[in-house]
């Protein structure tokens, strides 16, 4: 007697839609997984600190950098001596026209650009920034210094060596 053959389709548990979001759900999770350590060995091991090629770290800097205490005026010809860094205005611009052809100031107000020189006399590393810089008018309202429309080269912020200099322009926007 011949047998007969029987043939079935071959049932699939589920579709391939539902097998890749499961996947896709696995490989977030899995990244998600690798991003939390990584962020738990960076802030454990060496919380805000980042080593450089000499050994010093930020930190390191950071404590050493010195703290203005007392916040002091200084006229044009003047050079003032802020913790053994002499720091003289070199040039002013009244009125300066922005070269950022997309900023203008408000109506009612101007652009002022001042070029200051540093130079580091101490031994050890100062941080500079023009973000340190205000402009007092005669009513002794003071005004920070801005980045957007600045004067170029403009005076950003990093370390000063022993014994190094920087030039750059801190442009300040101040009523008419």
């Amino acid at each position: 007697m011949d047998q007969a053959e029987v043939t079935q389709p071959i049932q699939k548990s589920g579709s391939n839609k539902t097998i890749f979001v499961v996947l896709a759900i696995a490989i977030i999770l899995f990244l998600c997984f690798c991003c939390g350590i990584f962020m738990v060995m960076v802030l454990v091991i060496n919380p805000a600190s980042t080593t450089y090629s000499d050994n010093t770290t930020i930190r390191q800097e950071l404590e050493s950098t010195p703290v203005i205490e007392n916040i002091q005026r200084y006229e044009d010809d003047e050079v003032a001596d802020v913790e053994d860094v002499d720091i003289s205005i070199v040039d002013e611009i009244d009125n300066y026209v922005s070269e950022d052809e997309f900023y203008t100031p408000n109506p009612e107000e101007r652009l002022v650009a001042v070029q200051v020189s540093m130079e580091n006399k101490s031994n050890g590393n100062y941080y500079f920034s023009s973000y340190y810089f205000n402009i007092v008018d005669e009513n002794n309202f003071s005004y920070q210094s801005m980045y957007t429309g600045s004067k170029e080269p403009n005076l950003e912020s990093g370390y000063l060596g022993s014994d190094e200099k920087v030039n750059g322009w801190i442009t300040f926007e101040v009523p008419v």
